[in-house]
């Protein structure tokens, strides 16, 4: 997740007001557009890729097994040494946790396994065709809906 301190102590972690934080103080270059129906584009897409593929992005990291143990073995061993206990309990804790809350809860199972999938190929194949003709989203330069893709898309 990304993170920033303020000089005053603030902890910003959400990624659009971040950006318009930025944007506000560090205004140049740009990356929201000036022009309002580029700008809504960008807030748009922005939400969709950072709200929307979070699902195919969990899914990808907690629903195969393979990578469901790598990742928990990665948590583990990286940011949970200072956790009391066996290497192997923290390992099924967290893939039961990170299972039960990003993956089941967030409602993928075998019924919906199949579109959650759809949504990230699909999106893919979307992104393909746009960046045939251009190096960014909405033109020659980054905007917020480059990052917001970045965001989600960097999960994978």
């Amino acid at each position: 997740m990304p993170a920033v301190e303020l000089s005053d102590g603030r902890i910003m972690t959400d990624t659009t007001p971040m950006i318009s934080w930025f944007e506000e103080h560090y205004r140049d270059p740009p990356v929201i557009p000036e022009d309002p129906i580029l700008r809504f584009i960008s807030y748009l897409v922005e939400d969709y890729a950072e709200e929307w593929l979070w699902r195919p992005a969990m899914h990808y990291r907690w629903s195969y097994r393979t990578d469901r143990r790598h990742l928990g073995r990665k948590i583990v061993d990286e940011f949970m040494t200072d956790v009391p206990g066996p290497g192997f309990l923290k390992r099924a804790f967290i893939l039961r946790r990170q299972h039960v809350e990003y993956v089941k809860r967030d409602g993928v199972d075998a019924n919906t396994w199949d579109h959650v999938e759809s949504i990230y190929l699909h999106t893919l194949d979307r992104l393909e065709a746009i960046f045939a003709s251009r190096p960014y989203l909405l033109g020659g330069r980054p905007t917020l809906v480059d990052f917001g893709f970045f965001a989600s898309m960097f999960r994978h």
